[in-house]
């Protein structure tokens, strides 16, 4: 029988080997007057693999330099009146806008605004319906550092078209149109006029001489 005590030595710690009164072998790092010195095998080691080194901070989601950029107005989803299609959108950074940066405004994808550095930009125009708005912070090359999250507004408009107004024709005074009566009695001719009948030719009176 093989016992060895699995004793933690130090790697230059000496071992020794012998056979106990039961025959068992024992393997230890104490000797005594029956053991014999022997040299253990070495260990194969393995180095460890070398780690990426871990990035000084991880990412966040912020433009270079700013951190907030937002459209302020109009919230999402919300609907905006105007007859001539105004639309007037506001913008926030947090820190204010630096030196050579500007905003691009898309409307459904659509370059409305291409370069300007006011917070307060009015677009006129845009049609009846839904419309998506995105904003773009741009440094002075032109690279985008930051985009919005999209807002959804959804203009309403008046209609052109008279709402109370029948077909064009004559109207009142006060501007209602003018309903038709009741048609006239049809027209129904008389009988037709005799043809005329030439009577006879009358004589020619003689040339005077």
């Amino acid at each position: 029988m093989l016992v060895i005590f699995a004793i933690p030595v130090p790697a230059a710690a000496q071992i020794y080997k012998w056979v106990d009164a039961d025959g068992n072998v024992v393997y230890s790092d104490v000797p005594n007057n029956q053991a014999e010195e022997i040299n253990p095998p070495e260990v194969n080691t393995v180095p460890m693999p070398k780690l990426p080194p871990r990035p000084a901070a991880e990412e966040k989601d912020e433009p270079a330099g700013y951190n907030h950029f937002s459209i302020a107005s109009p919230r999402n989803d919300e609907v905006v009146r105007d007859n001539n299609g105004r639309l007037t959108i506001v913008l926030q950074t947090r820190p204010e806008l630096q030196g050579g940066h500007y905003f691009s405004i898309l409307i459904d994808g659509y370059v409305m605004v291409k370069k300007s550095t006011q917070y307060r930009v009015t677009v006129e125009d845009i049609s009846r319906g839904e419309h998506k708005i995105t904003a773009l912070l741009r440094d002075a090359n032109g690279k985008t550092l930051a985009t919005s999250k999209p807002v959804i507004v959804h203009m309403k408009r008046a209609s052109i078209i008279p709402v109370n107004r029948a077909a064009i024709g004559p109207v009142y005074s006060n501007g209602a149109p003018v309903q038709p009566g009741p048609a006239g009695v049809r027209f129904k001719p008389g009988p037709a006029t005799p043809a005329f009948k030439p009577g006879p030719v009358a004589p020619t009176a003689p040339v005077q001489p």
